[in-house]
């Protein structure tokens, strides 16, 4: 444990702490690859689709942010699409090495709550759950208020039992893990 904290240091003091720009606020618009993996998602294809974010950048590298995510994701062998929403919130670090003041990575935690649903011929599965884990990335500036953010997430995920039609079926909870790709826009504005 020692070891993985000297080497947390390490990092944080290489890469020092990143100058951001002179706005408080800002927002992303983005697209999404993800794939949901583990026995309880087989059959359930990785899955394309967006999110909207907006952040509130702190002093020393911080900023905290929030937004809306969806996915739709093809099952094998159905013509329906298994549709993923998740609403979110996360904390980063965000760091500017010395020698590439123009490319800042980024390292977080992210929580989510989450809800799936599949319709088919008047049938409506649903179930709703919880999310969370590590988020990284690379923000790569393109102007003095814009930056493209390359990132990519690992969560841990638990859905609760599903709902057919609104009844509640016992015994379904559904657990397992997810991984995404993103990359967007981000717009800061508002002045420090």
């Amino acid at each position: 444990m020692r070891s993985y904290r000297l080497a947390a240091l390490t990092v944080c003091l290489a890469c020092g702490p990143v100058s951001l720009p002179a706005q408080s606020f800002s927002f992303s618009a983005g697209g999404l690859y993800a794939a949901l993996n583990g026995s309880d998602f087989d059959g359930i294809n990785p899955g394309l689709g967006g999110d909207l974010q907006f952040r509130y950048h702190a002093a020393g590298g911080f900023s905290m942010g929030g937004g809306v995510q969806y996915t739709s994701h093809s099952i094998e062998g159905l013509g329906e699409s298994f549709g993923v929403r998740a609403f979110f919130a996360d904390a980063r670090y965000t760091f500017q090495p010395p020698s590439s003041p123009s490319a800042m990575p980024y390292l977080g935690v992210r929580v989510a709550l989450a809800h799936y649903g599949v319709s088919s011929g008047g049938t409506d599965l649903t179930a709703n759950g919880t999310a969370f884990g590590p988020v990284g990335g690379l923000f790569i500036r393109l102007g003095s208020a814009t930056q493209l953010d390359v990132g990519m997430a690992w969560f841990s995920v638990r859905f609760g039992n599903f709902s057919v039609n609104g009844s509640e079926q016992a015994d379904t909870k559904s657990s397992g893990s997810a991984l995404a790709v993103r990359a967007a826009v981000v717009v800061g504005f508002g002045k420090k």
